[in-house]
């Protein structure tokens, strides 16, 4: 499954998605997590991300500053074909300085989009201009399944993830 990293012509804008970047590994750092559309009443949680990370899904990681302008209630619209085969979470730096600083060296200090695979490997990062990138990148390896079939869309992820 090829890897696609989308950034913006200018190469200062590198430092602000941070250096995840396809094919390497996510760290483990301390983040605040919340899943987009739960209650808002239910706050955010701080966590370890390969706690938060489902091992038998895709994950799309909305980092950033703050969970309003990380992740659009039209995004999740977006991303509907593609739900049963992606938890997504947003997530935001914890207020310790050492994690911080982790967090932002891993996700920079703008914006972004980043899907891991089940193994905690990156399969696609970019910033939050890069929502339509993605969606191409989901249609290209995850096509919607013929009748709806969520059957046929979990063995195609796992079929994708065994070649790897």
């Amino acid at each position: 499954m090829p890897q696609v990293l989308i950034v913006d012509d200018d190469p200062d804008l590198l430092n602000v998605y941070g250096s995840l970047q396809p094919g390497g590994s996510v760290p483990d750092v301390r983040v605040l997590a919340c899943d987009p559309g739960a209650p808002a009443d239910s706050g955010p949680r701080a966590i370890w991300l390969h706690e938060l990370l489902s091992p038998s899904r895709l994950n799309l990681l909305l980092a950033g500053e703050s969970y309003s302008a990380v992740a659009p209630s039209a995004w999740l619209g977006q991303l509907q074909p593609w739900r049963e085969l992606i938890s997504v979470h947003q997530v935001t730096p914890v207020r310790d300085p050492e994690e911080q600083f982790r967090f932002y060296r891993a996700f920079g200090d703008g914006q972004s989009l980043v899907l891991v695979r089940p193994d905690l490997y990156v399969s696609f990062a970019g910033g939050q201009q890069a929502l339509p990138h993605l969606l191409t990148w989901l249609n290209t390896w995850f096509p919607p399944a013929p009748g709806g079939d969520r059957h046929v869309r979990r063995r195609q992820l796992a079929g994708r993830l065994r070649r790897v």
